[in-house]
């Protein structure tokens, strides 16, 4: 998938970059999990990296240049923003990109244009789990955990015929009214009652009925059974592509659509080929505002690609033009451009000259189609089920507005994760959308505001846990459903133990949602430091007089456990990690594997692996986590691994 990214500041700058780096395999991607991305920055910028490329001028010019030449966008800013430099850009569902926008908070990851067929709601939840952002996908058939038909089809390279059926069909799958599927192919799952489903044999027609309540069906002129369809229950046909042919087109200044369409079809009679059969379009890149070409594209519903010069030069052959070379700086254009159209192809229409029209055909192999589908029912069957379409895959509405009135309040302690919304549970996220009033330190609250529309949100400052824990209870006495708020996990040094205390006696109802400790994020971004028995320290004298934690490190160190150690340092505590170090030196070498981690799960998360002896240089801050190993642990291609025990 060729993707542009596209950034207006340095917040959204830091979010590209780390986009433009990350793996292509975190989730499954459409056309696999190989990435081509370019990073596009206002002119103000230096470029530093190989993937970056400065414009000048507006945005809308340079979204209107480059949306031709990308499978997919991923715009860092404000919706309002993209969508008005799209807009004029939108044609069809068949042949638009992907585009998700994402906020420079990298807060949501917002499927916006082409969910299905474009591969929007994959593009949106790779950029969730790369950055940690909430996917928010609100297509229809997504939302309601049903089969999205024309997805479906592309993925497997059939055909969905009639086209125009489409709406009507997925409206009436929403709306539970009775849907006939024809098709060549099992489709190998179960529907819901109201979709009846008739399989029927290859090139067997199908055909609608003259006029509503019961007309004669008119014939067709395929041979084959003709079969009689209700007008009141829409119908769609899904036929087995017979072949997979990519058609690569050269063109002089100015041609029609009339003209690039006409020598489509002359060049697949050559082959003894079909529109159907046709996967997509491809030419240079220096064409992509041709009208002819982009017209003619939308008519037949066949995404065009466009190719630079260098790209195309690679698989010139003998036949390559001098004169198109002075033109367009490479030799040939429909050969290349042909084979690159398609995976594992092979030419089976050497260029033909059709008027003002350059046409070249090439075909891919039965054994890559074969394969390929393959690969994407794998990829699918590798998504956690929450990303399989099911109606709690995502985020994708606002909660209502909240109604406890009369109702017996309630609270719940909730543990937000270590920082980014993807780690949050999905027991959390339901139960802050099902509260009325949300209570929590400030910082916190304003990670899930953007989630929480309509919420009454009461936040605190540092040292108000107890205030905090009364006006919950003060709340749920009212009737409401309260949520204390606690990140990581609100049993580890959160609210919930203080909830407890002060709740006793009221009969009000308490349940404590657990959440990702910064423990566990921070041993994951480090490798699996944590595979045998630890122990979790905090370095915070502010409750627990530090005797007490020399005590506990002596007795953890002199053990042998893992150390975990949180609150290293802050403005006003500059030393509990120096005195920590020392205890720990007592014990153990100079030598033992340890690492720190800053702002776990976060998009700014760092990481640095070192020892014991150099555990002070690194920075360190209230949002760190320090890891110290045991006599065990080593360090291995890059990873802090504590092992297990295990014999191999």
């Amino acid at each position: 998938m060729k993707l542009a990214l596209v950034a207006l500041t340095s917040a959204g700058r830091r979010i590209g970059r780390r986009l433009a780096e990350a793996e292509g395999s975190k989730t499954a991607l459409p056309g696999g999990s190989e990435l081509q991305r370019q990073l596009y920055l206002p002119a103000s910028f230096t470029e530093e990296k190989g993937y970056e490329r400065t414009f000048a001028g507006r945005l809308a010019d340079l979204l209107a240049e480059i949306f031709p030449l990308y499978d997919g966008f991923i715009l860092i800013m404000a919706t309002g923003i993209a969508v008005r430099v799209i807009a004029p850009l939108i044609k069809d569902k068949r042949i638009d990109p992907a585009v998700v926008v994402l906020d420079e908070g990298a807060t949501f990851s917002i499927s916006l244009l082409s969910g299905h067929l474009g591969g929007a709601n994959a593009l949106a939840r790779w950029v969730a789990a790369v950055t940690g952002a909430w996917p928010v996908v609100t297509t229809a058939s997504d939302v309601r955990g049903l089969l999205a038909l024309d997805a479906y089809a592309q993925e497997r390279g059939l055909l969905l015929e009639p086209w125009e059926n489409l709406k009507p069909v997925t409206r009436a799958m929403l709306e539970g009214k009775p849907v006939r599927i024809y098709t060549e192919v099992a489709l190998g799952m179960s529907l819901s009652p109201n979709v009846q489903v008739i399989p029927i044999a290859p090139a067997e027609a199908v055909s609608e009925t003259e006029a509503i309540r019961g007309a004669p069906a008119r014939s067709e002129e395929k041979i084959g059974v003709t079969f009689r369809i209700p007008e009141q229950e829409p119908y769609l046909i899904l036929r087995r592509r017979q072949r997979r042919l990519s058609v690569g087109l050269g063109c002089r200044r100015g041609v029609t659509r009339q003209e690039v369409l006409a020598a489509i079809k002359q060049a697949l009679d050559q082959v003894k080929g079909s529109l159907t059969d046709v996967i997509g379009l491809a030419t240079i890149d220096r064409k992509k505002d041709e009208t002819g070409l982009l017209e003619a594209s939308r008519e037949l519903g066949i995404k065009i690609r466009f190719f630079p010069a260098a790209e195309l030069s690679r698989l010139e052959s003998s036949s390559a033009s001098a004169f198109v070379r002075e033109k367009v700086g490479v030799g040939a254009v429909a050969e290349p451009a042909a084979l690159l159209g398609g995976s594992q192809t092979r030419l089976i229409l050497p260029k033909q000259v059709l008027g003002r029209v350059t046409v070249a055909v090439a075909e891919e192999s039965e054994e890559t189609t074969q394969r390929e589908s393959e690969a994407i029912k794998e990829a699918r069957e590798r998504r956690p089920a929450a990303e399989k379409g099911s109606s709690q895959a995502d985020y994708t509405h606002a909660p209502g507005a909240a109604g406890a009135s009369g109702a017996m309040g309630q609270i719940q302690v909730v543990g937000l994760g270590p920082g980014a919304l993807l780690d949050m549970t999905r027991r959390a996220e339901d139960a802050l959308r099902q509260a009325d009033v949300v209570i929590g330190y400030r910082p916190y609250l304003e990670r899930v505001r953007g989630i929480l529309p309509g919420r009454r949100l009461l936040a605190s400052g540092m040292r108000q846990e107890v205030e905090r824990a009364q006006e919950a209870i003060a709340e749920a006495r009212r009737g409401r459903r309260v949520v204390v708020v606690s990140s990581g996990d609100p049993g580890v040094y959160g609210m919930a133990g203080l909830i407890l205390e002060l709740a006793a006696g009221t009969s009000l109802p308490i349940e404590i949602i657990p959440g990702v400790t910064a423990a566990t994020a921070a041993a994951a971004s480090l490798g699996a430091p944590l595979m045998n028995d630890f122990a979790v320290i905090s370095l915070s004298d502010l409750l627990t007089p530090w005797e007490i934690i020399q005590r506990r490190l002596e007795a953890a160190a002199a053990s042998d456990f893992v150390l975990v150690l949180y609150n290293p340092r802050s403005h006003t505590r500059t030393s509990p990690l120096e005195e920590a170090q020392r205890i720990i030196r007592r014990y153990r070498p100079g030598s033992t594997p340890a690492g720190v981690v800053k702002k776990a799960s976060q998009i700014e998360e760092e990481r640095f692996l070192t020892d014991l002896d150099h555990l002070l240089e690194a920075e360190v801050d209230m949002s760190t986590t320090v890891i110290v190993g045991n006599s065990q642990t080593k360090v291995q291609v890059g990873f802090l691994i504590t092992p297990r025990g295990y014999k191999f």
